[in-house]
């Protein structure tokens, strides 16, 4: 196997995601080489010395340059995105990218707020001629690209598409769930910032184990299955609250939605439907039902009972984990224990770094990062013209 030399930009949550799986994956000579953060260099050096990265730097462009990187892997804002592969996969690197792939970028001349005056066919339109401009690139290149959707690699998700494939079953309906009391991040509630809200931000995660089970599903059957037409609802549920009330959600919304519930029917007719939120409380919730003409499996993602902890106190664990999105220890929380594993983040870099080293591409390659995003887009203008979208 090549050493795999990377260079990662980003050096927020994601990145650290990203790490810790690292530590896991073993057989694949792997250098963490360059970290490349924008913002606070304090915080960049004390990671670069927690997890060995033999440099830092503020320009993502000087890591470009150094001959010995062969990887980067990009884990900033999907805004930046589709600039960064380019300017990567033109520099000579494979690329492990983020979700979502990319989202409108607002231009000087739209009316604002973005999320409410520019149009949802403007923006789907504008985001598939983004991407059809960078397959190119990326064709061009020689360079492999690979889509990190860690919902895909969690246990359950995989365990199920294995089942399903050696019963060569037929899904009829697909329901998933997936609730938050919010983002952590300040720019969430606009569009123009973020692009999009709940939907573009985590609807991603569930809508990629989805169209990943149907695409295997068509495999181990020798059918040819995508989408064909998408319906959606949509709108911003937390602003009814009053401030006090407000006090446990941590949704913000300006110009996206907090609430969504989407639709997706097959070319096969089969149908799946993914309801999103900002306004659920008790950590995250995340869910995939799966029912087939034989059988039916439920999926739980983040959501573990294998360790419940009760604590008075935090004294000594202020700085850890135990459960998404809740800051508190004290009282009873199903905790975490590896949830690297089980978020699919190992199984993501495992399947990512093996095929690197054996310079061949994923399942989750350019293809389904663009479709993911075809979805995503088609969704916002259903719900905008309260009609089925289809697509072309």
């Amino acid at each position: 196997m090549k050493r795999i030399q990377i260079g990662m930009i980003g050096a927020a949550t994601g990145a650290f995601l990203h790490l810790d799986a690292l530590k896991y994956i073993g057989g694949i000579p792997v250098e963490l080489k360059t970290l490349c953060y924008n913002r606070n260099r304090e915080r960049a050096e004390e990671k670069r010395r927690e997890y060995g990265f033999a440099s830092i730097t503020d320009d993502y462009r000087t890591m470009l340059a150094d001959p010995d990187i062969n990887v980067v892997d990009i884990v900033g804002t999907p805004l930046t995105h589709t600039q960064m592969i380019r300017e990567a996969v033109e520099a000579g690197k494979d690329v492990i990218c983020e979700k979502p792939l990319t989202g409108y970028i607002a231009r000087e001349s739209d009316p604002r707020p973005v999320g409410e005056k520019v149009s949802k066919l403007t923006m789907y339109r504008s985001v598939l001629e983004e991407m059809d401009e960078l397959r190119s690139v990326v064709e061009k290149s020689g360079k492999h690209f690979y889509y990190a959707e860690n919902f895909v690699y969690a246990p359950s998700v995989q365990r199920s598409a294995n089942l399903i494939c050696r019963k060569k079953s037929k899904i009829l309906m697909m329901k998933a769930f997936f609730g938050m009391k919010g983002s952590s991040s300040p720019l969430a509630g606009d569009w123009e910032k973020f692009g999009g809200g709940c939907w573009y931000r985590n609807g991603v995660h569930p809508l990629g184990a989805i169209l990943y089970l149907k695409q295997q599903e068509g495999k181990a059957r020798g059918e040819e299955i995508y989408p064909v037409s998408v319906t959606a609802d949509m709108g911003r549920v937390s602003g009814i609250l009053t401030e006090e009330e407000h006090v446990h959600i941590n949704a913000h919304p300006f110009d996206v939605e907090d609430n969504s519930t989407v639709t997706i029917t097959f070319s096969d007719g089969t149908k799946a439907t993914i309801i999103m939120s900002d306004t659920v409380v008790g950590g995250s919730q995340n869910t995939i039902d799966i029912f087939t003409n034989d059988g039916a499996m439920e999926c739980k993602l983040l959501i573990s009972d294998e360790l419940r902890t009760c604590f008075m106190d935090d004294k000594g664990i202020e700085d850890v984990l135990i459960s998404e999105l809740n800051k508190d220890k004290i009282g009873w929380y199903n905790a975490f224990t590896t949830d690297a594993i089980s978020r699919g983040y190992v199984g993501e870099l495992r399947e990512f770094l093996t095929a690197i080293s054996e310079d061949r591409k994923a399942d989750l390659d350019f293809d389904f990062a663009y479709l993911i995003m075809k979805v995503v887009y088609g969704a916002y203008v259903a719900a905008e013209t309260n009609s089925r979208f289809v697509f072309e």
